[in-house]
């Protein structure tokens, strides 16, 4: 059997920036890899050989896994198809959860994970790192201290290009190609939905449409443009990952200003209606949301704290994603 503190489901880019994380942070940690594709591990490449360094143990054997005390955890950041499948799993073995988003769109399975959590008193968290930004962090005690008045409406937008973000595979093989892995562009540029429900709560109602470019013969689509309606005013969500152009922003219209954060820049300006206006810039960037995130998770633990971050609050946003999922124009 291997006991262990942590156990981390994933070889990708993710997993290995959390395990090089947790290493940095909490080197008293024993860390176990789950190997759940088999994958073979050559000591002359790279990648491998950093993967090595940072597991004390390999095991493609589920059934050998245990959690070494009370706190340990499990990191799931497999492709996003396998992502509940392996909550279920590691829940069952009382690991705590943290899960790589999207967790799922299915609502009976999400049930069953909670339920799950509930009997085994264990913490969750979902993977929306964008909530440790410094920026969303300001933006939000600007609108709950409402500051420059009610909210009149709000535009956020991403647009990017999936097809560069990794140089080193063809892009129609990534899972964020391939329906059946979790792909297309809503389970990708979920963090914007995630981050609107975080500073502006859970919207009332919503119309979204979804559609793909025929030309790439993709089997996913790689647009979405949504409206989320709230009592007094609506948010408009853009989302394009096949952008020719690179754009991630947040702008809203307040009674008595307009705010316009940028996240690439990592800069907000506020225009003031009366008074002058103001520039933010903010010195933590998105690098440094992954690092909060595990540090906070691990704290949330240890005191066994329950709130919006938690898997029992996902319901709300897994209406979201169903909804906008099921709603195509092709």
């Amino acid at each position: 059997m291997i006991k262990t503190d942590v156990i981390i489901i994933g070889t990708g880019s993710i997993a290995l920036k959390h395990a090089s994380i947790i290493k940095e942070f909490y080197p008293d940690l024993d860390m176990t890899l789950y190997n759940y594709r088999k994958r073979v591990f050559h000591k002359q490449k790279k990648i491998d050989k950093k993967i090595l360094s940072l597991f004390s143990n390999i095991t493609d054997d589920y059934s050998l896994i245990l959690p070494y005390t009370n706190k340990s955890f499990a990191v799931i950041a497999s492709p996003p198809s396998y992502h509940i499948e392996h909550a279920l799993l590691f829940a069952k073995k009382k690991f705590h959860i943290l899960c790589e988003k999207p967790l799922t769109d299915k609502k009976d399975q999400l049930k069953n994970l909670i339920k799950l959590l509930d009997q085994n008193n264990l913490s969750s968290h979902v993977g929306y790192n964008m909530r440790f930004l410094e920026s969303i962090t300001f933006l939000k005690k600007i609108i709950d201290k409402k500051i420059f008045g009610k909210i009149l409406s709000s535009n956020i937008a991403v647009h990017t290009n999936f097809t560069t973000w990794r140089p080193n595979k063809l892009y129609t093989k990534t899972s964020t190609a391939i329906r059946s892995l979790g792909g297309g562009v809503v389970n990708e540029l979920s963090h914007e939905i995630d981050y609107m429900n975080h500073i502006f709560g859970c919207p009332v109602a919503q119309q979204s449409i979804v559609h793909k470019r025929k030309r790439l013969c993709l089997d996913v689509y790689d647009t979405c443009n949504a409206r989320f309606l709230y009592p007094e005013f609506k948010v408009d969500v853009s989302l394009d990952m096949l952008s020719s152009t690179e754009k991630r922003t947040c702008y809203i219209i307040f009674e008595k200003a307009n705010i316009l954060l940028n996240f690439r820049t990592n800069i907000m300006h506020i225009f003031k209606f009366k008074g002058g206006d103001s520039v933010y810039t903010f010195a933590k960037g998105m690098a440094d949301t992954y690092i909060d995130q595990i540090k906070y998770f691990v704290k949330k633990i240890k005191h066994k704290t329950i709130n919006e971050t938690d898997i029992s609050s996902y319901s709300v946003f897994t209406k979201s994603l169903l909804e906008i999922n099921n709603t195509s124009n092709d």
